[in-house]
């Protein structure tokens, strides 16, 4: 399938990210004064879960990843039942019926959208890294500009020597501190990298011993309970 990268955005405070394929999933409980008919339910429900689908963009702030919702593609409801059996039956297949409340006219035409070609995790920080040096470069250049037009001056005002001594004492203490919030962001966002690619894992093998076991039952092999010896002796 055909990939494009995201578009960038430069904002006042962000680099803004956009791309046909960034969606967002919101899951809420609903509930209703009145009973409420479901497709695939005899029942009249006032507990139930509604959830939407929406496009979304991604501003990148603070070396910090912030998603924000747009425009809502579809909503639909589903019983708790419903709820229950598809998160349960997930990777099983199945039709789960859903209520709709909100979609595209029927016989609208779908478009394949393009995949993410997506920066790596050492890209994206080692950019930031750069252009934080880049910045704080710029801002000691500023000092050592100001120091020359004191020193080229007939007289060397006092005054002005300290405000430069001051912002060059103030620059040079908020090189640290903005260096340590970027170490930070960096072992919070490999957390959260390392945490995601360990359920990843985790789904993966789930998967395949639930295939294996599907496959097996299909081959009429009986699935066997591993008996525990208790050794009564002692």
């Amino acid at each position: 399938m055909k990939q494009s990268p995201p578009t960038k955005t430069q904002l006042p405070n962000a680099v803004q990210y956009d791309h046909p394929a960034y969606g967002t999933l919101n899951v809420v409980k609903t509930s209703s004064s009145h009973g409420v008919a479901m497709f695939g339910s005899s029942l009249s429900h006032k507990q139930f879960v509604t959830i939407e689908i929406s496009r979304a963009s991604l501003d990148r702030k603070y070396h910090t990843d912030f998603v924000h919702t747009r425009d809502m593609i579809t909503r639909f409801s589903m019983t708790e039942h419903q709820w229950a059996m598809f998160v349960a039956s997930m990777g099983s297949g199945g039709n789960i019926p859903i209520t709709l409340e909100l979609a595209p006219p029927e016989g609208t035409n779908k478009v394949v959208i393009d995949q993410i070609q997506g920066e790596s995790f050492s890209d994206i920080f080692g950019s930031e890294i750069k252009s934080k040096t880049k910045a704080a470069i710029a801002e000691l250049k500023g000092v050592l500009t100001a120091l020359e037009n004191i020193s080229d001056s007939k007289t060397i005002s006092k005054r002005e020597l300290n405000d430069v001594i001051k912002d060059l004492t103030h620059k040079l203490d908020n090189i640290p501190r903005n260096f340590e919030y970027l170490e930070e962001c960096l072992v919070e966002s490999k957390d959260k990298v390392v945490t995601a690619g360990k359920i990843e894992i985790e789904a993966f093998v789930s998967n395949y011993v639930t295939q294996v076991g599907i496959a097996a039952m299909n081959q009429g092999l009986a699935p066997q309970l591993l008996e525990q010896k208790i050794d009564t002796n002692d």
